[in-house]
């Protein structure tokens, strides 16, 4: 998911709001590039990352999400979602733990916790994690978040091996989507949810819905949107799918 080349990308503040009228603006630093090409794709803001973030916070004071234990974000990025859930009040996680295979995003999203200051809640690190390991330096987790993690459907399997390694017993993996998958990365999902006995459930599918739909190149990045509400992102990326795994 991560490329690098030499140039160098541009990064500014990008603020999202998350939790309703009781909620908060987090400000990240991200990539900003309209054009990034193949430039650490890692490091944005993807599409569906603040409505993940958004949906955290508010399944977190409704007590409809687990809120002790640990919480993981896979390729965490900016690690929004994570900041997130360190941020919001009804959290009583014992850690959040941000994780991503480059270096330059676990740089990027420890300073991006730090700055958060008082408002973060729940203490958090960085870890780097390659997809499709055991995760066995990883403590089990509560709460397993990914927003924009399937790109091809090679990352499949390793990812939901990681999803498997991770969760514990009474474990939600909550996973969103801003892009319709293929045919070939749907089957794969299905095989693999089956295998390791994962029940699935869609919180919602709202992909073409208000604004067109984004198609994935897996060799270019999307441009990074800062500044906007999750509904204001829904329709600038033709909506959303969430979905949420548990072992049966």
């Amino acid at each position: 998911r991560t490329r690098t080349r030499t140039r160098t990308s541009k990064r500014a503040e990008a603020t999202f709001h998350v939790g309703g009228g009781d909620g908060m603006d987090i400000t990240v630093m991200a990539i900003t590039d309209e054009d990034p090409g193949s430039v650490q794709s890692g490091q944005y803001v993807w599409p569906a990352a603040p409505v993940l973030a958004d949906y955290a916070w508010g399944q977190l004071q409704q007590g409809k999400l687990p809120t002790a234990g640990v919480c993981v974000e896979l390729g965490a990025g900016c690690g929004l979602c994570g900041i997130s859930v360190a941020c919001c009040p009804a959290s009583g996680f014992e850690e959040v733990i941000f994780t991503d295979h480059d270096p330059g995003t676990l740089h990027q999203v420890t300073e991006n916790a730090e700055a958060q200051g008082d408002k973060r809640r729940i203490a958090t690190r960085a870890e780097p994690l390659e997809w499709g390991e055991a995760a066995t330096a990883l403590p089990k987790a509560s709460l397993v978040l990914g927003s924009d993690v399937i790109y091809d459907t090679s990352v499949v399997a390793p990812l939901f091996k990681t999803v498997d390694a991770l969760l514990d017993g009474d474990g939600v993996f909550a996973m969103c989507q801003s892009f319709p998958y293929t045919p070939e990365i749907e089957a794969e999902m299905e095989r693999c949810v089956a295998k390791l006995r994962l029940a699935r459930a869609v919180e919602w599918d709202r992909l073409g819905e208000d604004g067109e739909t984004l198609t994935l190149d897996p060799h270019r990045a999307h441009p990074c949107f800062p500044i906007l509400t999750p509904t204001e992102l829904q329709t600038r990326s033709g909506g959303t799918k969430l979905q949420l795994f548990r072992r049966q």
